[in-house]
């Protein structure tokens, strides 16, 4: 089985978006995807699944009650009836929600309770959170029901993320252009080779590759800065062979009028999908490449 985990600390790089695409193109091609999302606003959820809003003063988005809960209640009387992501730090069982996309499941976040996983002591981070999710997926269950986990993450370098970080084989990081979304990008290189420094040589934390996002093509600033990164000699290895521009049928497929849509499903014609078929294919060859099986 493999983990990849969506990353960046600074907000609007398009997590959930890249998040979405690579795992709806994994499921496309026969893999038995589950999507994770670590992200206390939900955004990914709500791409997959009708999330309710709690009675929190926060008004949170917070999973539905699940599709088969009388079923499961039968073997599982104790059971809330949903499920989340924050049940890995909560000591909880998991069950995961079928969605309109054949081969992937969804383990949706939760806005009310990811916030307070993140609100443990200090002294207790690493036992309660940071190791919780490898501790988790690694295991008999997760390795026979599917091929490839996929795991969004909100854009910070707090807990949750260095969680995700912590589980994962693999690493995409998405970026934009602009000068803070680069420095963003920077300290997930750094956080990236932190993680590796204390890995074993024989469990490395493979990089996907970098991947620009939102790019506005006619923006000669952007095309420069863009330019700037496929030549540096950092960051020029790294990154992934294309793109994907800031065009709206990425957006549009967002939306949650229209959830279950993909530009994968577009025409094979439309530049969107040619994009988004480029960064799919690049990321199954790093996949088949891999010393992670």
């Amino acid at each position: 089985m493999q983990i990849i985990t969506v990353a960046q600390n600074k907000g609007g790089s398009g997590k959930s978006t890249v998040s979405k695409l690579v795992s709806t193109g994994l499921a496309k091609r026969g893999k038995r995807v589950l999507v994770l999302d670590l992200d206390s606003q939900c955004n990914l959820s709500s791409r997959f699944i009708q999330m309710d809003i709690s009675n929190s003063a926060h008004r949170s988005k917070v999973p539905p009650l699940h599709p088969e809960v009388d079923e499961i209640l039968l073997e599982d009387p104790e059971w809330s009836g949903r499920s989340s992501t924050a049940d890995f730090f909560y000591g909880r069982v998991m069950y995961p929600y079928g969605t309109t996309v054949e081969n992937l499941d969804l383990l949706p976040g939760s806005g009310d309770e990811l916030p307070q996983v993140e609100l443990v002591r200090s002294t207790e981070v690493v036992s309660k959170v940071h190791e919780q999710l490898r501790v988790g997926l690694r295991n008999e269950a997760f390795a026979e029901a599917y091929d490839v986990i996929v795991i969004d993450t909100d854009p910070s370098k707090g807990p949750l993320p260095t969680s995700a970080l912590r589980a994962a084989t693999h690493l995409i990081i998405p970026t934009g252009v602009d000068p803070m979304e680069l420095e963003g990008l920077h300290g997930m290189l750094s956080m990236w080779k932190a993680e590796n420094n204390r890995r074993s040589a024989d469990d490395v934390l493979e990089l996907i590759g970098i991947l620009p996002n939102k790019i506005r093509n006619s923006v000669s600033t952007q095309k420069a800065a863009l330019e700037d990164l496929q030549r540096g000699s950092l960051t020029g290895p790294l990154m992934f062979p294309g793109k994907l521009s800031l065009r709206s049928a990425f957006s549009d497929s967002d939306h949650e009028a229209i959830r279950f849509a993909s530009v994968l499903d577009l025409p094979a014609s439309d530049p969107a999908r040619q994009e988004a078929q480029s960064v799919v294919d690049h990321v199954v060859m790093k996949l088949e490449g891999s010393r992670h099986v």
